[in-house]
């Protein structure tokens, strides 16, 4: 009875094993098509590319997501990028998206990294994230143009994580810029408040997520209405937003 009972278990994995292997390849190729399909055709779509293997710069961190989990934050930066344009992803100069999770850059976390032509994002981003790493890769403004929009005397902290070091003077500057409203009002966030670029791309998202919301926070500072006055001007021109984006997504959402 033994021996009938090995004999069996042995015809099982001659048999069955390689079955279960075959089937379980199909299915990876059916994903696979499925995969190439869906979001590899909307990628091409925009301009860029979706690796299936991660490669990230030698400071970050992050590890590969499951397939379905993927499959639903691509769905979610798909749709984060239909409140914009075609054109204006194709020409940021965008080349390559990576979504993963446990994102994190000299060891802390991130929600978020644009480095070169490439966007990581960890899983659960906002379309927030989209839009401010998505600037980054635009990004064009001359930083001393941005500068002089800013209250007099501001400084930047120079960090992206506020743990940076800072000179005495730069010190000074900052305990002197503390509860100052003309300065809070200047910038959308305190995470604008560490570089020009970051400055910058907080802008920018803050103006496509918030609409008609955003305008009037300008009405409270000449400085951060001329700062978005230079994002409209670098990014409504045919072939990127377009010259009516701006007018649509401000001023005729809140009529």
């Amino acid at each position: 009875m033994k021996l009938a009972l090995k004999v069996d278990l042995l015809l099982i994995l001659l048999f069955v094993t390689p079955f279960a292997l075959a089937q379980q390849r199909q299915t990876n190729r059916d994903l696979k098509q499925s995969f190439d399909r869906t979001y590899v055709k909307l990628a091409r779509k925009y301009g860029f590319s979706i690796p299936r293997k991660l490669k990230f710069d030698k400071r970050m961190r992050g590890t590969p997501l499951p397939q379905e989990a993927l499959e639903l934050n691509l769905d979610r930066f798909f749709l984060a990028l239909e409140e914009l344009t075609v054109d204006f992803v194709k020409r940021s100069g965008l080349n390559t998206v990576m979504i993963c999770q446990n994102l994190t850059y000299e060891g802390k976390r991130a929600g978020g990294m644009a480095k070169g032509n490439v966007i990581y994002l960890d899983a659960g981003f906002t379309p927030h994230v989209v839009y401010h790493e998505l600037f980054h890769i635009f990004d064009r403004i001359n930083d001393r143009k941005w500068n002089r929009l800013n209250p007099k005397n501001f400084v930047y902290t120079g960090s992206d994580f506020f743990d940076a070091e800072l000179s005495r003077r730069d010190m000074k500057k900052l305990e002197a810029n503390q509860g100052v409203q003309e300065i809070d009002l200047a910038f959308v966030s305190d995470y604008a408040k560490s570089f020009p670029r970051e400055d910058r791309a907080e802008t920018f998202a803050f103006m496509v997520c918030e609409g008609p919301a955003f305008l009037l926070r300008t009405n409270r500072s000449p400085h951060l209405k001329a700062k978005m006055d230079m994002i409209v001007k670098a990014t409504a021109t045919p072939g990127l937003l377009g010259k009516d984006y701006w007018n649509k997504k401000l001023f005729a959402a809140g009529q």
